[in-house]
């Protein structure tokens, strides 16, 4: 039996702040007039504020894209918001869009570079998700860069490099201290797990990836003993339980 891990780098909705100014409007690739309408722009950013208070976000989507239709100086400060948007939405080809056109004048932008790494996972081109990650870890020096590294080694079947990026984290001072994003029980919502407990996980998954199957869920009963609400891991011992059950192998540790 083989139980493989899917993770991927996603991003919680964070929103940028709003400026009136003049100007043209680009919709994909056609050059668009519009006269500018202060009243128009003033109404779509007040359905944009209530849109995004109450996470209505095909609403703020929309919005967002009438303000820069309306005035397309407001485009740099929108792009930022529309590329969050739209990866919370998994929107990833139009996230990876808005992300690029800002990396173009800002390379080294933190969220634009998530938002490309994450889209890169999503559609399978771990090579470019990794060398993203990669240069996130070399800006910031974050123990969570080499966890999305390890991730994605274990998604691409790198078992060797995963092992030796789950040791580098281990030896970081951060290791006991930090936490990491994962998905949570409710579609698209996160839970933050103690970084010591997800790298527990993520060697579960690798023995399962190897067909390690009781060493894979004792280090899995491991990572929840470390943190009894992790609900990853608690799925996957689930998972494994009835799997074995299943085949008549016995009973795999007890949550």
């Amino acid at each position: 039996m083989k139980i493989s891990v899917v993770l991927f780098i996603l991003l919680a909705l964070g929103f940028g702040a709003c400026k009136n100014n003049t100007g043209s409007a680009k919709s994909g690739g056609e050059s668009i007039s519009v006269s500018k309408d202060e009243n128009a722009i003033a109404l779509n950013k007040k359905i944009f504020a209530t849109a995004t208070h109450n996470k209505d976000y095909y609403t703020a989507l929309y919005a967002a894209n009438a303000i820069i239709a309306l005035d397309s100086s407001n485009a740099t400060i929108y792009y930022d918001t529309l590329a969050t948007i739209y990866a919370g939405l998994s929107q990833i080809d139009a996230a990876t869009q808005m992300a690029n056109k800002i990396l173009a004048k800002d390379p080294n932008n933190k969220k634009m570079l998530e938002i490309k790494a994450s889209g890169a996972a999503a559609t399978g081109d771990m090579t470019t998700a990794i060398s993203i990650s990669k240069k996130l870890y070399e800006l910031n020096k974050q123990p969570k860069y080499l966890f999305n590294i390890a991730t994605l080694y274990i998604q691409g079947g790198n078992y060797g490099e995963t092992e030796q990026t789950l040791d580098q984290i281990e030896k970081d001072p951060r290791y006991a201290k930090d936490s990491v994003d994962m998905p949570g029980q409710r579609q698209g919502a996160f839970q933050r797990v103690p970084l010591e407990a997800a790298v527990i996980y993520l060697r579960g998954n690798l023995d399962l990836s190897k067909n390690r199957i009781m060493e894979g869920a004792t280090k899995i009963k491991q990572a929840i003993d470390r943190f009894p609400a992790f609900y990853m891991a608690r799925r996957d011992m689930q998972m494994i339980q009835q799997s074995m059950a299943q085949q008549g192998k016995g009973a795999a540790p007890r949550r």
